[in-house]
């Protein structure tokens, strides 16, 4: 079974339902729910979820909907080696550079993200929730 990194902002994208975002990312975690790929995202990525999403949400219905989550998404390490890894690599977003080397680490196939060009390519496809969605995985 694929493995398929959740980028933070996907996961933004459907605790706060942001449009236009909401419906494809959505369904990208729906494919993990069904069991058709395994779903990953990183301790950091729960921290922010929260972090942001209770602004919005409330500490009490933000927290509940991340321990919703944590129960479909498997969790990446991220451990010294990532973070050698980001601190020493050319890219333009540190904080992506982390998710990038967990994902690696992990051994997942895809990072579902919007912001793409934040990803190296190298070893894993990087693609958006509306072009994931496209590919032969999603059918």
């Amino acid at each position: 079974m694929n493995r398929v990194f959740l980028d933070t902002n996907v996961l933004l994208d459907v605790l706060l339902r942001r449009e236009p975002f909401v419906g494809d990312s959505a369904l990208v975690l729906d494919m993990g729910f069904k069991g058709m790929v395994e779903l990953y995202a990183t301790p950091l990525t729960f921290a922010t979820c929260f972090f942001v999403a209770r602004k919005s949400l409330g500490y009490a219905n933000a927290l509940e909907a991340l321990k919703i989550l944590e129960r479909y998404i498997k969790i990446a390490t991220m451990d010294s080696a990532q973070l050698h890894e980001a601190l020493y690599a050319t890219a333009p977003d540190f904080e992506d550079m982390l998710q990038y080397h967990a994902a690696m680490a992990a051994n997942c196939s895809h990072i579902i993200t919007r912001n793409e060009q934040h990803f190296s390519k190298n070893g894993i496809m990087v693609l958006s929730p509306t072009v994931f969605l496209q590919s032969p995985l999603a059918e």
